[in-house]
Protein backbone atom coordinates (compact mmCIF):
# COMPACT_ATOMS: atom_id res chain seq x y z
CA UNK A 1 0.00 0.00 0.00
CA UNK A 2 1.67 3.23 -1.06
CA UNK A 3 -1.57 5.95 -0.90
CA UNK A 4 -4.51 5.59 1.42
CA UNK A 5 -7.69 7.80 2.26
CA UNK A 6 -10.40 7.94 4.30
CA UNK A 7 -13.55 7.71 2.21
CA UNK A 8 -17.01 7.62 4.57
CA UNK A 9 -18.46 10.41 3.12
CA UNK A 10 -16.68 11.64 0.80
CA UNK A 11 -17.83 13.59 -2.43
CA UNK A 12 -15.51 11.60 -4.65
CA UNK A 13 -13.30 8.73 -3.80
CA UNK A 14 -9.94 9.53 -3.81
CA UNK A 15 -6.31 7.77 -3.76
CA UNK A 16 -5.53 9.88 -0.46
CA UNK A 17 -1.96 11.05 0.50
CA UNK A 18 1.16 8.89 1.07
CA UNK A 19 2.11 6.62 3.30
CA UNK A 20 4.74 6.78 5.89
CA UNK A 21 7.94 6.24 4.18
CA UNK A 22 6.45 6.80 0.81
CA UNK A 23 6.74 9.24 -1.83
CA UNK A 24 3.92 10.53 -4.83
CA UNK A 25 4.52 12.95 -7.66
CA UNK A 26 2.44 14.03 -9.58
CA UNK A 27 4.72 14.67 -12.74
CA UNK A 28 4.40 16.45 -16.31
CA UNK A 29 6.27 14.61 -19.48
CA UNK A 30 9.71 16.47 -18.41
CA UNK A 31 9.22 14.88 -15.22
CA UNK A 32 8.38 18.53 -13.90
CA UNK A 33 6.32 19.10 -11.35
CA UNK A 34 2.66 19.62 -12.01
CA UNK A 35 0.40 22.54 -10.12
CA UNK A 36 -2.74 21.49 -7.74
CA UNK A 37 -5.83 20.24 -10.12
CA UNK A 38 -3.41 20.13 -13.06
CA UNK A 39 -3.61 16.07 -14.65
CA UNK A 40 -0.40 14.00 -14.58
CA UNK A 41 1.37 10.58 -14.16
CA UNK A 42 1.70 9.25 -10.60
CA UNK A 43 5.41 8.35 -10.02
CA UNK A 44 5.68 6.27 -6.37
CA UNK A 45 8.94 6.03 -4.66
CA UNK A 46 10.42 5.31 -1.33
CA UNK A 47 12.21 2.76 0.77
CA UNK A 48 10.12 0.13 0.40
CA UNK A 49 10.16 -0.26 -3.62
CA UNK A 50 10.76 -3.11 -5.65
CA UNK A 51 13.87 -3.20 -7.66
CA UNK A 52 12.34 -3.71 -11.12
CA UNK A 53 10.27 -6.88 -12.52
CA UNK A 54 12.08 -10.62 -11.97
CA UNK A 55 13.49 -11.28 -15.08
CA UNK A 56 12.56 -8.51 -17.29
CA UNK A 57 15.16 -5.73 -18.24
CA UNK A 58 13.09 -3.98 -20.29
CA UNK A 59 10.18 -3.93 -18.52
CA UNK A 60 12.01 -2.63 -15.53
CA UNK A 61 14.31 -0.27 -17.04
CA UNK A 62 11.17 1.69 -18.92
CA UNK A 63 9.16 1.55 -15.20
CA UNK A 64 11.96 2.17 -12.78
CA UNK A 65 13.36 5.39 -13.51
CA UNK A 66 15.43 7.79 -11.63
CA UNK A 67 14.48 10.00 -9.48
CA UNK A 68 15.38 13.27 -9.98
CA UNK A 69 14.44 15.01 -6.56
CA UNK A 70 15.86 12.29 -3.94
CA UNK A 71 19.45 11.36 -3.10
CA UNK A 72 21.12 9.55 -5.52
CA UNK A 73 20.65 5.99 -6.94
CA UNK A 74 17.18 6.51 -5.77
CA UNK A 75 14.47 5.25 -7.94
CA UNK A 76 10.76 5.55 -8.57
CA UNK A 77 8.07 4.06 -10.35
CA UNK A 78 5.84 5.25 -13.83
CA UNK A 79 2.27 3.71 -12.77
CA UNK A 80 0.64 4.95 -15.35
CA UNK A 81 -1.73 6.05 -13.63
CA UNK A 82 -3.48 9.87 -14.43
CA UNK A 83 -4.24 11.79 -11.43
CA UNK A 84 -4.47 15.18 -10.37
CA UNK A 85 -3.41 16.42 -6.76
CA UNK A 86 -5.95 18.92 -4.68
CA UNK A 87 -4.45 21.97 -2.71
CA UNK A 88 -4.68 19.76 0.73
CA UNK A 89 -2.53 17.25 -0.68
CA UNK A 90 -5.15 14.38 -1.77
CA UNK A 91 -4.32 12.56 -5.08
CA UNK A 92 -7.79 11.98 -7.36
CA UNK A 93 -7.77 9.51 -10.21
CA UNK A 94 -8.18 10.47 -13.72
CA UNK A 95 -7.47 7.25 -15.58
CA UNK A 96 -4.60 5.32 -17.47
CA UNK A 97 -2.21 6.21 -19.64
CA UNK A 98 -2.86 3.11 -21.46
CA UNK A 99 -5.83 5.10 -23.54
CA UNK A 100 -3.33 7.69 -24.68
CA UNK A 101 -1.82 7.44 -28.37
CA UNK A 102 0.30 9.25 -30.19
CA UNK A 103 -0.48 10.81 -33.57
CA UNK A 104 2.30 12.65 -35.74
CA UNK A 105 4.11 12.88 -32.79
CA UNK A 106 1.06 14.66 -30.60
CA UNK A 107 -0.30 12.54 -27.27
CA UNK A 108 -4.32 12.01 -27.99
CA UNK A 109 -6.27 10.55 -25.08
CA UNK A 110 -9.19 8.96 -26.55
CA UNK A 111 -11.05 8.74 -23.24
CA UNK A 112 -11.21 12.46 -23.79
CA UNK A 113 -12.12 12.80 -28.01
CA UNK A 114 -14.96 10.37 -26.62
CA UNK A 115 -15.89 12.44 -24.33
CA UNK A 116 -16.53 15.40 -26.15
CA UNK A 117 -17.96 13.39 -29.08
CA UNK A 118 -20.52 12.15 -26.58
CA UNK A 119 -21.56 15.94 -25.32
CA UNK A 120 -23.30 16.36 -28.70
CA UNK A 121 -26.98 16.16 -28.38
CA UNK A 122 -27.79 13.43 -30.43
CA UNK A 123 -25.15 11.26 -29.91
CA UNK A 124 -25.96 7.87 -28.50
CA UNK A 125 -22.55 5.98 -28.36
CA UNK A 126 -18.70 6.94 -29.83
CA UNK A 127 -15.42 5.58 -29.73
CA UNK A 128 -12.72 7.36 -30.73
CA UNK A 129 -9.76 5.05 -32.64
CA UNK A 130 -6.56 5.37 -34.16
CA UNK A 131 -6.36 3.78 -38.00
CA UNK A 132 -3.78 3.04 -40.63
CA UNK A 133 -4.70 4.60 -43.54
CA UNK A 134 -3.83 2.19 -46.80
CA UNK A 135 -2.15 3.56 -50.15
CA UNK A 136 -3.03 2.64 -53.38
CA UNK A 137 -1.10 -0.21 -53.45
CA UNK A 138 -2.13 -2.02 -50.26
CA UNK A 139 0.71 -0.95 -48.26
CA UNK A 140 -0.07 0.98 -44.71
CA UNK A 141 0.55 4.55 -44.48
CA UNK A 142 -0.29 7.38 -41.85
CA UNK A 143 -2.30 7.28 -38.66
CA UNK A 144 -5.47 9.03 -39.00
CA UNK A 145 -7.77 9.80 -35.64
CA UNK A 146 -11.43 8.40 -36.21
CA UNK A 147 -14.27 9.05 -34.54
CA UNK A 148 -17.57 6.49 -34.80
CA UNK A 149 -20.74 7.43 -34.16
CA UNK A 150 -24.10 5.65 -33.18
CA UNK A 151 -27.28 8.32 -33.23
CA UNK A 152 -29.15 7.88 -30.51
CA UNK A 153 -32.93 6.77 -31.59
CA UNK A 154 -35.22 7.79 -33.30
CA UNK A 155 -32.27 9.52 -35.28
CA UNK A 156 -31.26 6.30 -36.68
CA UNK A 157 -32.97 5.51 -39.87
CA UNK A 158 -32.96 8.99 -40.73
CA UNK A 159 -30.18 9.74 -42.77
CA UNK A 160 -30.37 13.63 -43.67
CA UNK A 161 -30.24 14.04 -39.86
CA UNK A 162 -27.63 11.81 -39.46
CA UNK A 163 -25.33 13.82 -41.98
CA UNK A 164 -26.31 16.84 -39.98
CA UNK A 165 -25.18 15.18 -36.71
CA UNK A 166 -21.75 14.18 -38.09
CA UNK A 167 -21.23 17.55 -39.33
CA UNK A 168 -22.96 19.11 -36.02
CA UNK A 169 -19.79 16.55 -34.24
CA UNK A 170 -17.06 17.92 -36.09
CA UNK A 171 -17.94 21.05 -35.67
CA UNK A 172 -18.11 20.77 -32.01
CA UNK A 173 -14.70 18.66 -32.00
CA UNK A 174 -13.26 21.69 -33.28
CA UNK A 175 -14.20 24.47 -30.58
CA UNK A 176 -13.14 22.08 -27.65
CA UNK A 177 -10.05 20.07 -28.94
CA UNK A 178 -6.70 21.36 -30.10
CA UNK A 179 -6.23 20.69 -33.85
CA UNK A 180 -4.34 17.77 -33.55
CA UNK A 181 -7.27 16.19 -31.96
CA UNK A 182 -10.00 16.23 -33.95
CA UNK A 183 -11.08 13.57 -36.06
CA UNK A 184 -10.31 13.64 -39.55
CA UNK A 185 -13.15 11.57 -40.05
CA UNK A 186 -16.67 10.95 -37.96
CA UNK A 187 -18.51 7.98 -39.23
CA UNK A 188 -21.85 6.81 -38.67
CA UNK A 189 -22.82 3.11 -37.65
CA UNK A 190 -25.63 1.47 -36.61
CA UNK A 191 -23.45 0.08 -33.15
CA UNK A 192 -20.54 -0.31 -31.86
CA UNK A 193 -19.32 -4.33 -32.09
CA UNK A 194 -17.76 -5.63 -28.60
CA UNK A 195 -15.90 -8.50 -28.37
CA UNK A 196 -16.89 -11.43 -26.12
CA UNK A 197 -15.45 -9.61 -22.54
CA UNK A 198 -17.14 -6.40 -23.41
CA UNK A 199 -14.85 -4.20 -24.87
CA UNK A 200 -14.81 -2.27 -28.69
CA UNK A 201 -13.53 -4.73 -31.12
CA UNK A 202 -11.58 -2.58 -33.30
CA UNK A 203 -10.63 -5.06 -35.94
CA UNK A 204 -14.17 -5.38 -36.65
CA UNK A 205 -15.13 -1.07 -37.37
CA UNK A 206 -14.80 -0.15 -40.82
CA UNK A 207 -11.57 -0.09 -42.55
CA UNK A 208 -10.97 3.55 -43.32
CA UNK A 209 -10.00 2.45 -46.91
CA UNK A 210 -14.22 1.93 -47.23
CA UNK A 211 -15.25 4.89 -45.45
CA UNK A 212 -17.43 7.69 -47.31
CA UNK A 213 -15.26 10.48 -45.36
CA UNK A 214 -17.26 13.35 -44.41
CA UNK A 215 -14.91 15.93 -46.46
CA UNK A 216 -15.99 19.29 -47.37
CA UNK A 217 -17.47 20.70 -50.68
CA UNK A 218 -18.19 18.23 -53.26
CA UNK A 219 -16.88 19.02 -56.98
CA UNK A 220 -18.90 21.27 -58.63
CA UNK A 221 -17.89 21.35 -62.63
CA UNK A 222 -15.53 18.39 -64.44
CA UNK A 223 -12.25 19.97 -64.22
CA UNK A 224 -13.22 20.35 -60.24
CA UNK A 225 -14.02 16.58 -60.37
CA UNK A 226 -10.41 15.78 -62.03
CA UNK A 227 -8.32 17.75 -59.76
CA UNK A 228 -10.42 16.21 -56.74
CA UNK A 229 -9.45 12.89 -58.42
CA UNK A 230 -6.15 13.70 -58.41
CA UNK A 231 -5.99 15.07 -54.38
CA UNK A 232 -7.35 11.58 -53.38
CA UNK A 233 -4.64 9.72 -55.57
CA UNK A 234 -1.91 11.15 -54.41
CA UNK A 235 -3.34 11.68 -50.98
CA UNK A 236 -4.81 8.16 -51.00
CA UNK A 237 -8.35 9.54 -49.71
CA UNK A 238 -11.54 7.83 -50.55
CA UNK A 239 -13.13 11.78 -50.82
CA UNK A 240 -11.68 15.18 -50.96
CA UNK A 241 -13.49 17.94 -50.37
CA UNK A 242 -12.43 20.93 -53.30
CA UNK A 243 -12.43 23.95 -50.16
CA UNK A 244 -9.77 21.70 -47.95
CA UNK A 245 -6.04 22.16 -47.86
CA UNK A 246 -3.93 19.77 -49.28
CA UNK A 247 -1.36 20.31 -46.16
CA UNK A 248 -4.68 20.13 -43.85
CA UNK A 249 -5.25 16.69 -45.64
CA UNK A 250 -1.72 15.16 -44.88
CA UNK A 251 0.30 16.21 -48.16
CA UNK A 252 3.63 17.57 -47.80
CA UNK A 253 6.60 18.88 -49.56
CA UNK A 254 7.81 15.82 -51.03
CA UNK A 255 4.36 15.17 -52.66
CA UNK A 256 3.66 18.41 -54.02
CA UNK A 257 6.11 17.63 -57.43
CA UNK A 258 4.08 14.74 -58.06
CA UNK A 259 0.73 16.45 -57.55
CA UNK A 260 0.93 19.52 -59.17
CA UNK A 261 2.67 17.05 -62.33
CA UNK A 262 -0.52 15.01 -62.73
CA UNK A 263 -2.45 18.35 -62.52
CA UNK A 264 -0.57 19.59 -65.36
CA UNK A 265 -0.91 16.81 -67.15
CA UNK A 266 -4.41 16.34 -66.79
CA UNK A 267 -5.55 19.86 -67.71
CA UNK A 268 -2.43 20.64 -70.03
CA UNK A 269 -1.57 23.84 -67.66
CA UNK A 270 1.97 25.10 -66.63
CA UNK A 271 1.36 25.53 -62.38
CA UNK A 272 4.41 26.00 -60.68
CA UNK A 273 4.69 23.40 -57.91
CA UNK A 274 4.64 26.59 -55.59
CA UNK A 275 1.41 27.32 -56.48
CA UNK A 276 0.25 24.75 -54.22
CA UNK A 277 1.87 26.73 -51.07
CA UNK A 278 -0.10 29.35 -51.86
CA UNK A 279 -3.03 27.93 -52.99
CA UNK A 280 -3.62 24.13 -51.37
CA UNK A 281 -7.12 23.40 -52.05
CA UNK A 282 -8.46 22.33 -55.61
CA UNK A 283 -10.58 25.60 -56.29
CA UNK A 284 -7.58 27.81 -55.54
CA UNK A 285 -5.81 26.13 -57.49
CA UNK A 286 -8.36 26.05 -60.05
CA UNK A 287 -8.41 29.96 -60.02
CA UNK A 288 -4.72 30.03 -60.30
CA UNK A 289 -5.70 28.41 -63.44
CA UNK A 290 -7.69 30.91 -64.42
CA UNK A 291 -5.32 33.70 -64.04
CA UNK A 292 -2.44 32.43 -65.10
CA UNK A 293 0.82 31.24 -63.72
CA UNK A 294 2.79 34.61 -63.31
CA UNK A 295 0.12 35.64 -60.86
CA UNK A 296 0.65 32.48 -58.51
CA UNK A 297 4.73 32.74 -59.15
CA UNK A 298 4.48 36.25 -57.83
CA UNK A 299 2.32 35.84 -55.22
CA UNK A 300 4.16 33.22 -53.90
CA UNK A 301 7.44 35.15 -53.66
CA UNK A 302 6.16 38.40 -51.86
CA UNK A 303 6.91 39.29 -48.01
CA UNK A 304 4.05 37.87 -47.05
CA UNK A 305 2.78 34.35 -47.31
CA UNK A 306 -0.32 33.57 -45.98
CA UNK A 307 -0.12 29.97 -45.29
CA UNK A 308 -3.32 29.65 -43.25
CA UNK A 309 -5.46 32.92 -42.92
CA UNK A 310 -8.36 32.10 -40.66
CA UNK A 311 -8.47 30.91 -36.89
CA UNK A 312 -9.65 32.60 -33.86
CA UNK A 313 -5.72 33.21 -32.40
CA UNK A 314 -2.97 35.28 -32.83
CA UNK A 315 -0.88 34.24 -35.85
CA UNK A 316 2.38 32.28 -35.37
CA UNK A 317 4.78 34.63 -37.91
CA UNK A 318 7.53 32.03 -39.49
CA UNK A 319 10.51 34.08 -41.14
CA UNK A 320 12.18 32.38 -44.32
CA UNK A 321 15.64 30.62 -43.97
CA UNK A 322 18.42 31.81 -46.32
CA UNK A 323 16.39 30.76 -49.35
CA UNK A 324 14.56 33.66 -48.85
CA UNK A 325 11.10 31.70 -49.40
CA UNK A 326 8.40 30.62 -46.06
CA UNK A 327 7.37 27.27 -48.55
CA UNK A 328 9.13 24.67 -46.09
CA UNK A 329 6.75 26.21 -43.14
CA UNK A 330 3.65 24.69 -44.69
CA UNK A 331 4.32 21.17 -43.33
CA UNK A 332 3.23 22.61 -40.35
CA UNK A 333 -0.24 23.25 -41.17
CA UNK A 334 -1.15 19.81 -39.83
CA UNK A 335 0.29 20.10 -37.02
CA UNK A 336 -0.43 23.48 -35.59
CA UNK A 337 -3.42 24.00 -33.96
CA UNK A 338 -6.27 24.44 -36.54
CA UNK A 339 -7.42 28.10 -34.89
CA UNK A 340 -3.45 29.23 -34.80
CA UNK A 341 -3.05 31.16 -37.87
CA UNK A 342 0.73 31.08 -40.02
CA UNK A 343 2.12 33.71 -41.96
CA UNK A 344 5.34 33.04 -43.70
CA UNK A 345 7.78 36.17 -43.59
CA UNK A 346 9.72 36.38 -47.08
CA UNK A 347 12.69 37.92 -48.08
CA UNK A 348 12.00 41.40 -50.25
CA UNK A 349 12.88 41.43 -53.95
CA UNK A 350 12.30 38.28 -55.31
CA UNK A 351 9.60 38.95 -57.17
CA UNK A 352 10.07 38.83 -61.06
CA UNK A 353 9.98 42.36 -63.16
CA UNK A 354 9.82 44.53 -59.77
CA UNK A 355 12.75 46.44 -58.42
CA UNK A 356 15.33 43.95 -56.20
CA UNK A 357 16.86 46.20 -54.03
CA UNK A 358 17.11 46.11 -50.09
CA UNK A 359 17.06 49.61 -49.33
CA UNK A 360 17.80 49.21 -45.76
CA UNK A 361 21.14 50.11 -44.23
CA UNK A 362 21.09 48.42 -40.53
CA UNK A 363 19.50 45.35 -39.44
CA UNK A 364 17.11 47.95 -37.36
CA UNK A 365 15.76 48.93 -40.54
CA UNK A 366 15.68 46.13 -42.55
CA UNK A 367 13.89 44.58 -39.20
CA UNK A 368 11.17 47.93 -39.42
CA UNK A 369 10.29 46.55 -42.80
CA UNK A 370 9.51 43.31 -42.34
CA UNK A 371 7.55 44.50 -38.58
CA UNK A 372 5.34 46.70 -41.18
CA UNK A 373 4.18 44.01 -42.70
CA UNK A 374 3.32 41.72 -39.59
CA UNK A 375 1.40 45.08 -37.95
CA UNK A 376 -0.22 45.34 -40.71
CA UNK A 377 -1.98 41.93 -40.11
CA UNK A 378 -1.30 42.50 -36.63
CA UNK A 379 -1.43 46.01 -35.31
CA UNK A 380 -0.26 45.02 -32.07
CA UNK A 381 0.70 41.99 -29.53
CA UNK A 382 0.83 39.50 -28.37
CA UNK A 383 2.99 38.30 -31.06
CA UNK A 384 4.20 34.51 -31.95
CA UNK A 385 7.87 34.35 -33.80
CA UNK A 386 9.72 31.75 -35.20
CA UNK A 387 12.59 31.65 -37.62
CA UNK A 388 14.98 28.84 -39.09
CA UNK A 389 18.71 28.98 -39.84
CA UNK A 390 19.00 32.36 -41.09
CA UNK A 391 15.77 33.46 -40.25
CA UNK A 392 16.53 32.49 -36.79
CA UNK A 393 19.25 35.06 -36.35
CA UNK A 394 16.58 37.41 -38.18
CA UNK A 395 13.46 36.55 -35.81
CA UNK A 396 15.97 37.09 -32.71
CA UNK A 397 16.37 40.90 -33.99
CA UNK A 398 12.49 41.38 -34.94
CA UNK A 399 11.68 40.37 -31.36
CA UNK A 400 13.89 42.74 -30.04
CA UNK A 401 12.76 45.36 -32.02
CA UNK A 402 9.12 44.66 -31.05
CA UNK A 403 10.22 45.12 -27.51
CA UNK A 404 12.18 48.29 -28.26
CA UNK A 405 8.71 49.49 -29.48
CA UNK A 406 6.93 48.80 -26.63
CA UNK A 407 5.28 45.79 -28.38
CA UNK A 408 4.84 42.14 -26.19
CA UNK A 409 6.22 39.12 -27.51
CA UNK A 410 4.40 35.97 -26.27
CA UNK A 411 6.65 33.60 -27.97
CA UNK A 412 9.85 33.18 -29.57
CA UNK A 413 10.98 29.79 -31.53
CA UNK A 414 14.50 29.50 -33.15
CA UNK A 415 14.90 26.16 -34.89
CA UNK A 416 18.25 25.54 -35.00
CA UNK A 417 20.11 28.96 -35.11
CA UNK A 418 22.79 30.76 -33.37
CA UNK A 419 24.36 34.18 -32.63
CA UNK A 420 26.93 35.13 -35.35
CA UNK A 421 30.68 35.80 -35.22
CA UNK A 422 31.04 39.28 -34.71
CA UNK A 423 34.51 39.59 -35.38
CA UNK A 424 36.65 38.69 -38.86
CA UNK A 425 35.71 38.75 -42.21
CA UNK A 426 31.48 39.18 -42.93
CA UNK A 427 31.67 38.32 -46.80
CA UNK A 428 29.84 35.34 -47.11
CA UNK A 429 31.86 35.77 -51.19
CA UNK A 430 31.46 36.81 -54.51
CA UNK A 431 30.98 34.84 -57.89
CA UNK A 432 30.73 31.23 -57.61
CA UNK A 433 31.60 31.44 -53.90
CA UNK A 434 28.41 33.03 -52.95
CA UNK A 435 26.44 30.77 -54.65
CA UNK A 436 27.99 28.09 -52.52
CA UNK A 437 26.97 29.61 -49.88
CA UNK A 438 23.48 30.03 -50.60
CA UNK A 439 23.25 26.76 -52.09
CA UNK A 440 24.66 25.23 -48.26
CA UNK A 441 23.10 27.36 -46.25
CA UNK A 442 19.79 25.65 -48.53
CA UNK A 443 20.97 22.48 -47.63
CA UNK A 444 22.36 21.43 -50.59
CA UNK A 445 25.93 20.69 -50.43
CA UNK A 446 28.45 20.71 -53.53
CA UNK A 447 30.55 18.78 -55.02
CA UNK A 448 34.04 19.95 -55.04
CA UNK A 449 34.90 20.05 -59.03
CA UNK A 450 31.97 21.72 -59.79
CA UNK A 451 32.56 24.63 -56.93
CA UNK A 452 34.42 27.43 -59.06
CA UNK A 453 32.00 26.58 -61.66
CA UNK A 454 28.85 27.69 -60.16
CA UNK A 455 26.69 30.26 -61.41
CA UNK A 456 22.38 30.98 -61.51
CA UNK A 457 21.83 28.64 -64.07
CA UNK A 458 23.76 25.43 -62.57
CA UNK A 459 22.22 26.07 -59.34
CA UNK A 460 18.72 25.85 -61.20
CA UNK A 461 19.71 22.69 -62.41
CA UNK A 462 21.00 21.33 -59.19
CA UNK A 463 17.58 22.10 -57.01
CA UNK A 464 15.36 20.88 -60.16
CA UNK A 465 17.47 17.53 -60.02
CA UNK A 466 16.97 17.13 -56.25
CA UNK A 467 13.13 18.11 -56.78
CA UNK A 468 13.20 21.32 -55.50
CA UNK A 469 10.12 23.55 -55.69
CA UNK A 470 12.50 26.23 -56.18
CA UNK A 471 14.01 24.90 -59.29
CA UNK A 472 11.28 26.04 -61.12
CA UNK A 473 11.50 29.80 -60.49
CA UNK A 474 13.03 32.11 -62.96
CA UNK A 475 16.47 32.85 -63.44
CA UNK A 476 15.78 36.56 -62.58
CA UNK A 477 14.31 35.60 -59.09
CA UNK A 478 17.10 33.30 -58.33
CA UNK A 479 19.61 36.02 -58.81
CA UNK A 480 17.57 38.34 -56.56
CA UNK A 481 16.92 36.01 -53.32
CA UNK A 482 20.85 35.31 -53.97
CA UNK A 483 22.20 39.14 -54.45
CA UNK A 484 19.89 40.28 -51.15
CA UNK A 485 20.68 37.22 -49.35
CA UNK A 486 24.10 38.76 -48.98
CA UNK A 487 23.43 41.42 -48.21
CA UNK A 488 20.23 40.59 -45.22
CA UNK A 489 23.41 38.10 -43.90
CA UNK A 490 26.43 41.18 -43.98
CA UNK A 491 23.72 43.29 -42.24
CA UNK A 492 23.24 40.59 -39.56
CA UNK A 493 26.62 39.48 -38.92
CA UNK A 494 28.11 43.01 -39.01
CA UNK A 495 25.33 44.12 -36.40
CA UNK A 496 25.62 43.31 -32.15
CA UNK A 497 23.34 40.92 -30.88
CA UNK A 498 20.66 42.69 -28.86
CA UNK A 499 19.28 40.90 -25.75
CA UNK A 500 15.78 39.87 -25.92
CA UNK A 501 13.83 40.20 -22.54
CA UNK A 502 11.84 37.03 -22.41
CA UNK A 503 12.63 33.10 -22.95
CA UNK A 504 14.01 31.60 -25.80
CA UNK A 505 12.26 28.43 -27.25
CA UNK A 506 15.73 26.81 -28.76
CA UNK A 507 14.97 23.50 -31.49
CA UNK A 508 18.21 21.65 -31.77
CA UNK A 509 19.38 19.74 -34.61
CA UNK A 510 21.07 16.60 -33.03
CA UNK A 511 22.03 14.74 -36.35
CA UNK A 512 25.37 15.16 -38.55
CA UNK A 513 26.19 18.54 -36.27
CA UNK A 514 29.96 19.67 -37.54
CA UNK A 515 32.50 19.67 -35.32
CA UNK A 516 32.95 22.88 -33.64
CA UNK A 517 29.11 24.14 -33.91
CA UNK A 518 27.71 26.80 -31.72
CA UNK A 519 26.40 25.37 -28.76
CA UNK A 520 22.28 26.36 -26.84
CA UNK A 521 24.54 27.99 -24.31
CA UNK A 522 25.96 31.09 -27.06
CA UNK A 523 22.34 32.31 -26.42
CA UNK A 524 22.89 32.90 -22.90
CA UNK A 525 24.30 36.66 -23.06
CA UNK A 526 21.50 37.59 -25.71
CA UNK A 527 18.20 36.29 -23.54
CA UNK A 528 17.13 37.53 -20.38
CA UNK A 529 15.25 34.42 -19.35
CA UNK A 530 15.32 30.90 -19.76
CA UNK A 531 16.68 29.38 -23.06
CA UNK A 532 14.27 25.94 -23.20
CA UNK A 533 16.01 23.40 -25.59
CA UNK A 534 14.45 20.68 -27.53
CA UNK A 535 16.32 17.94 -29.21
CA UNK A 536 15.29 17.23 -32.47
CA UNK A 537 16.51 14.13 -34.37
CA UNK A 538 17.66 15.34 -37.57
CA UNK A 539 19.38 17.21 -39.73
CA UNK A 540 20.02 20.94 -39.71
CA UNK A 541 18.43 21.27 -43.40
CA UNK A 542 15.46 19.61 -42.87
CA UNK A 543 14.27 21.19 -39.80
CA UNK A 544 10.74 21.29 -41.13
CA UNK A 545 10.79 17.62 -42.35
CA UNK A 546 8.29 14.91 -41.02
CA UNK A 547 10.86 13.31 -38.59
CA UNK A 548 11.63 16.65 -37.56
CA UNK A 549 7.93 17.92 -36.73
CA UNK A 550 7.76 14.64 -34.59
CA UNK A 551 9.77 16.54 -32.14
CA UNK A 552 8.99 19.94 -32.91
CA UNK A 553 5.06 19.99 -32.88
CA UNK A 554 4.07 18.26 -29.46
CA UNK A 555 6.61 20.91 -27.64
CA UNK A 556 5.58 23.79 -29.95
CA UNK A 557 1.90 23.18 -28.84
CA UNK A 558 2.84 23.00 -24.90
CA UNK A 559 4.43 26.73 -25.97
CA UNK A 560 1.58 28.20 -27.88
CA UNK A 561 -1.16 27.27 -25.05
CA UNK A 562 -2.20 24.95 -27.91
CA UNK A 563 -2.04 21.46 -25.80
CA UNK A 564 -5.07 20.34 -24.09
CA UNK A 565 -3.03 20.09 -20.93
Amino acid sequence: DSLVAAVTGAGRPVLGKPMLNSRAYVLDDYLQHVPAGTRGELYLAGPQLARGYRGRADLSAERFVADPFWGSGERMYRTGDLVSRSADGDIAFNGRNDDQVKIRGFRVELGEVERVLLSVPGVGSAVARVMMRKSGDGSLGDARLLAYLVAEPPRSDASADVSDLSELVLAHARTALPGYMVPAAVVMIDEIPLTAHGKVDAAALPDMTELDRSAGLPPRTPREKVVSQIFEEVLSLPRVGVDESFFDLGGHSFLAQPLISRINAALGTDLPVQSIFRSPSVEQLLYEVSKGTDGSVADSLRGVLPLRTNGSKAPLFAVHPATGVSWGYAAMLRRLDGERPLIGLQMPGMVPGEDHTIEAESLTELADEYLARVREIQPTGPYYLMGWSFGGNLVHRLATRLQDLGHEVAFLGILDAYPTQQEGNSDIGTGPALWQSYLQAAGFPVPADEAGSLDGARVLEILRGNHNPLGSISLESLNAMVENFQLLAGLIRRTPVDVYNGDLHLFRATQDVPEGSAATSSWAPYVTGRIVETAVHERHSQMLSERALDDISPVLAIRLGDSAE
